[in-house]
């Protein structure tokens, strides 16, 4: 006989696995697949009954054709940081946050010319949701006009939980963290425009150094390398009015023990590069500015590698060391390259934008029933989702706004297919640097939604018997929307870029 409830806690025990990295093991030992799927359609009929039927949002698609004029920059840097205490994502569920290591941040860059005007902006969140995009740009335009605002998360896995997986709470209503973040977020914006001054470019593009600092730990293993850096300079002064950093490794230095509020690394990168660092032997002179770090291709899971675990001298929490001692590390290359690489843009530089809001299936029966009771945040219909992609351009840099967690394979090109994976024969996604037509392409992760692990349908494993080492199921499906969604975000980024 089906147990509706004892189900429910079941699926609701299995939905917090996803950020365990333990997706085999269940929190009771009487909760099993097996036993849940008899009363699915049950649970999803009550699911759905008590689901908070919340509005469909949705951005209109962008086309800003561009043209080229004088730039103009701005920066901005505003505290999101909670002021009460919240529940924390990322690793071990339910941690009430007890105190602040180091203050999370939105920094907002706006650039403009003659004929557009684009924002973005970087938060110290693990994702956020497209329908909080979405307020987020309403609330802006209320004020300036705005072309084109990309919010892009750093992935820390210790600030609040905007999403909802791991907290113990059905939330069917905007949270009142998620309330603060939004208007800090468009204070931010609003900073940075109000701040705007002729500015000129200078970029650098290169890797993170050999060995790199990152690797990936599922099979096949590839990674996005890419290490790119630019700064926009007061044109009058020369100095630094935002330097940026892009690289592709998951925040994740901090135990999941932890309970104190932290950016992990990128904290550490844009302090070093700030206001300059010497510790344990890492010398890393300061920019000046505002720093500003968006991460990249994540997908596969790709982790710092290839650092320090702590730096002789630090007098920093050794709970914290680690995360130090890596965004100095990365810092100091990052400077590095700069210095070594960074080139002048001549004026006058091109902007140009385009966006598309698109439709997406979520086939993962556990991501459904979780935004049907509002254990996630956002609103859906049937088995479908609103999300977007999107391409700004700024010179030689071409940003490419990506709603999720990257698989590297989707940058490069490299689709290697495991034997015994459950789409052989998938037809191959497009991929970022078959269609990129700037210069200098930039994947920009986790921008405007969180649609988790976008992974390329040719690798997809998640029918046993699995195609890993071990035996074990990988650790990605369970945390993406299906494995048709990369196949639809790059075909949607394709047809912007061509």
């Amino acid at each position: 006989m089906c147990d509706t409830q004892f189900d429910l806690n079941c699926a609701r025990g299995i939905m917090m696995q996803m950020k365990t990295k333990r997706p085999d093991r269940f929190p009771s030992r009487r909760c099993a697949i097996h036993r849940l799927a008899p009363c699915v359609g049950t649970a999803m009929l009550l699911f759905a009954a008590a689901s908070c039927e919340l509005p469909i949002v949705s951005s209109p698609a962008v086309d800003v054709t561009g043209g080229a004029s004088s730039l103009r920059v701005g920066a901005a840097v505003v505290s999101i940081t909670p002021e009460f205490p919240v529940y924390m994502a990322g690793g071990l569920p339910y941690r009430l946050s007890l105190g602040v290591h180091d203050d999370l941040t939105a920094r907002a860059i706006v650039l403009e010319n003659d004929s557009a005007r684009i924002a973005l902006v970087a938060v110290d969140l693990i994702g956020i949701n497209y329908d909080d995009v979405v307020r987020i740009r309403e609330a802006i335009a209320e004020s300036i006009s705005v072309d084109y605002v990309i919010v892009a998360a750093t992935h820390t896995h210790n600030g609040p939980d905007v999403i909802g997986i791991w907290s113990p709470d059905v939330v069917c209503a905007t949270s009142p963290y998620v309330a603060f973040m939004r208007e800090r977020v468009v204070e931010a914006v609003l900073r940075a425009a109000g701040s705007v001054r002729n500015a000129t470019l200078r970029v650098a593009v290169g890797d993170s150094g050999s060995p790199p600092l990152s690797r990936d730990t599922r099979a096949p293993r590839v990674i996005d390398d890419t290490l790119v850096v630019w700064q926009a300079l007061d044109a009058s002064s020369g100095d630094a009015i935002v330097s940026c950093v892009h690289y592709a490794s998951h925040p994740i230095l901090i135990s999941t023990l932890n309970f104190d509020i932290s950016g992990d690394f990128p904290y550490w990168l844009r302090d070093a590069l700030e206001v300059g660092a010497n510790v344990g032997g890492i010398d890393v002179p300061a920019l000046g500015g505002i720093c500003v770090f968006f991460n990249g291709a994540l997908g596969g899971r790709i982790t710092p590698a290839n650092a320090p675990k702590s730096l002789d001298g630090a007098s920093v929490d050794p709970a914290h060391a680690g995360a130090q001692a890596y965004g100095l590390t990365l810092a100091q290359r990052a400077s590095g390259l700069l210095d070594e690489s960074g080139a002048d843009v001549e004026g006058p530089i091109d902007i140009r934008v385009s966006s598309r809001p698109i439709d997406v299936r979520v086939e993962n029966a556990v991501l459904n029933l979780a935004m049907r009771a509002c254990f996630v945040d956002r609103a859906i219909r049937i088995d479908r989702i609103q999300s977007e992609v999107g391409i700004a351009r700024v010179g030689p840099l071409e940003f490419f706004a990506v709603p999720g967690m990257l698989f590297p394979e989707l940058v490069t090109g490299e689709l290697l297919t495991p034997e015994g994976v459950d789409y052989p024969d998938a037809a191959p996604e497009r991929f970022i640097r078959d269609f990129a037509s700037a210069e200098i392409p930039v994947v920009v992760g986790l921008a405007n939604d969180m649609l988790g692990y976008l992974i390329p349908a040719s690798i997809w494993d998640s029918a046993f018997p699995y195609a890993t080492t071990d035996g074990r199921p990988p650790y990605g499906e369970i945390v993406s929307a299906g494995p048709g969604t990369a196949g639809v975000v790059m075909s949607a980024l394709a047809e912007l870029g061509e």
